[in-house]
């Protein structure tokens, strides 16, 4: 599908076009300070300009993590980083929860980690998702199938999101 037929279409759908985020809560600081409790990673996109910011991962996710697979932790460690400071899109407004500041980066790693830890062929099919709050916080992450048309978007985008910043 051409650029314009695309455009037609995710506008019909009602996702908004911005090339910078609108006026929201989300922490202006490009460096979080430290804080008990939470990890820093840093060089993540900021989509409002492209520049680099912080988000946080909590101490608490991360252990729930690691009493799941050593998959998971090889993915927060390894493709969470990856995705935020590389992203196919950015959006903004998850839908789901009902939180219009919130985000959700989208990438496609050229590979995936089975729940030993191995590490093992890209996911055909499908995008990792990294979903930050107002207090960029990442509080989930997970592979999900992609957009039939848009192959670096997740599924359905147009309804679970409110814009498209990046």
């Amino acid at each position: 599908m051409g650029n314009e037929a695309e455009n037609s279409r995710v506008r019909a759908a009602g996702l908004k076009f911005k090339t910078r985020m609108a006026p929201s809560t989300l922490l202006d600081e490009q460096r979080l300070p430290e804080r008990r409790g939470y990890r820093v990673i840093r060089n993540a996109i900021d989509p409002r300009d492209g520049t680099t910011w912080d988000i946080r991962v909590s101490e608490a996710k991360i252990e729930s993590i690691a009493k799941r697979s050593w998959g998971q932790v090889k993915e927060l460690a390894y493709l969470v980083p990856e995705v935020l400071s590389g992203p196919t899109a950015v959006f903004q407004g998850v839908r789901e929860v009902g939180e219009k500041d919130w985000l959700c980066y989208c990438g496609v790693p050229g590979y995936a980690y089975a729940k030993d830890g191995r590490r093992i062929a890209a996911r055909i099919g499908e995008v990792y998702l990294v979903f930050v709050n107002a207090d960029r916080v990442a509080y989930n992450f997970r592979w999900e199938h992609c957009d039939t048309v848009k192959r670096s978007f997740p599924k359905d985008y147009e309804t679970r999101f409110d814009i498209w910043v990046l």
